[in-house]
């Protein structure tokens, strides 16, 4: 099992695919804080009774995903043989709600304030450097 941290940037709505089979998908904006240009938007996918689980999430929340990931091969006739894969939610965990100040999306969130820097005054500082 896998886990990944990042925002909810849409859930889906649960779809039947067959008589006894139902999927829903959840996109996961994970940013890259060095190359913001290179954050990802991941799907997952959740199935059957894992549908509901996707219930109390709402766009902008920060999550943490347990997942599996799984894979397939399919060959129809005499076409090449193709790979598929998927992320299947086991679990998900709501770390920050979003919130609700009529901005859509998760860009209206107040920002943490940044650590204060290391030096002489932090208590967090310590010059006894083991080199």
């Amino acid at each position: 099992m896998f886990e990944l941290t990042g925002t909810v940037h849409s859930v889906g709505e649960t779809k039947q695919m067959t008589d006894t089979f139902r999927k829903r998908e959840l996109i996961l904006f994970v940013e890259n804080v060095n190359k913001p240009e290179f954050s990802d938007y991941i799907p997952f996918e959740a199935i059957q009774a894992g549908c509901e689980t996707l219930d109390p999430l709402s766009k902008g929340d920060r999550v943490k995903i347990s997942f599996f990931i799984n894979g397939r091969l399919w060959k129809e006739g005499t076409a090449d043989e193709k790979a598929f894969s998927s992320l299947s939610i086991k679990n998900v965990e709501v770390l920050e709600a979003a919130r609700n100040s009529g901005i859509a999306g998760y860009t209206n969130r107040t920002p943490s304030a940044p650590a204060p820097a290391p030096g002489p005054g932090n208590d967090n500082y310590s010059d006894n450097l083991p080199f």
